[in-house]
């Protein structure tokens, strides 16, 4: 999934969302993201993922991906249980959720995406960040 830095793709829609909770998450919490703010009856991608969100570079959690859809009226949820992983980023760098010191160093944070599933959030995409407990 193409998520992070807006300006890497100008024609890119970056939408707003909301994750409950985004603090003090720990394994098996279930985080909600929301948005009133998607592209209508759209299929988007939803996924866990270690994101630098100035450069874009990313891991998702390949098993949380799922398909979610908006409404007619933009609304977009998507649940996913977090569990603790590692995963090879777009750079071919072992990134980590919780976040090891590397990582933080590197600009990275532990996040939920979603990104329209035609393009892999090229469209349409939106990122909210947590922080693990």
């Amino acid at each position: 999934m193409s998520l992070g830095a807006q300006q890497a793709n100008a024609a890119r829609t970056v939408f707003t969302s909301t994750l409950t909770p985004h603090t003090a998450v720990v394994a098996g919490t279930v985080m909600k993201m929301h948005s009133s703010t998607a592209k209508a009856s759209t299929a988007y991608l939803c996924a866990e993922l270690v994101v630098n969100p100035v450069t874009g570079v990313n891991a998702a959690r390949a098993l949380s991906t799922k398909t979610v859809t908006s409404t007619a009226t933009r609304v977009v949820d998507c649940s996913q249980t977090y569990v603790k992983f590692s995963a090879k980023d777009s750079k071919g760098v072992l990134r980590h959720c919780p976040l090891t010191s590397a990582d933080k160093t590197a600009g990275f944070k532990c996040g939920v995406g979603l990104g329209d599933k035609a393009t892999l959030g090229n469209t349409s995409a939106s990122l909210t960040l947590f922080t693990t407990a």
